[in-house]
């Protein structure tokens, strides 16, 4: 069983322009206790809201969400938010999502994928997190030359604009 912690703690930087659902600097921090909207699409282990051992340690928050490998619903590390990380992210500015992770037993490689008006699109290039507990700053660029179109994608610049 692979056994995986992340935190999605997403701060995406630059600067806003315009208003939008999603805004540049927008950040969840999981201090509130709930998980934000966060999902893994059904799994028989949901993610939770842990109330410490953080990157920031003790009494900082992170959002747990385990992987069990083989196939079906949680078998792999995705994650899913379709509230507050929705909207138009040209007009705002934002060309990195950038976020704290951990891997306890298993190297993770993470990607950010959207789905919009010009279809699906995942990030080309893979971060990798190495297993070992350690927390780990990643960035991953979103600009549309980091993106590659899957499943029926038409157009990375019209999903970017609507995410």
């Amino acid at each position: 069983m692979k056994l995986n912690y992340l935190i999605l703690v997403a701060a995406l930087i630059f600067y806003t322009t315009t208003a939008a659902q999603v805004n540049a600097g927008q950040i969840d921090d999981f201090e509130n206790g709930t998980i934000q909207n966060w999902t893994d699409g059904g799994s028989a282990v949901p993610p939770e809201n842990m109330p410490t051992g953080g990157p920031a340690g003790t009494n900082d928050n992170y959002l747990r969400d385990v992987s069990l490998g083989g196939n079906g619903a949680g078998s792999k590390m995705v994650m899913f938010n379709e509230q507050q990380w929705a909207g138009n992210y040209i007009n705002e500015g934002i060309v990195a999502i950038k976020f704290d992770a951990r891997a306890i037993t298993n190297n993770l490689n993470l990607r950010v994928a959207f789905d919009g008006a010009g279809g699906r699109i995942c990030t080309t290039n893979a971060v990798t997190v190495l297993a070992g507990g350690n927390w780990a700053q990643v960035v991953i660029p979103i600009s549309t030359t980091d993106f590659t179109l899957v499943a029926g994608g038409s157009s990375i610049s019209q999903t970017l604009a609507d995410v």
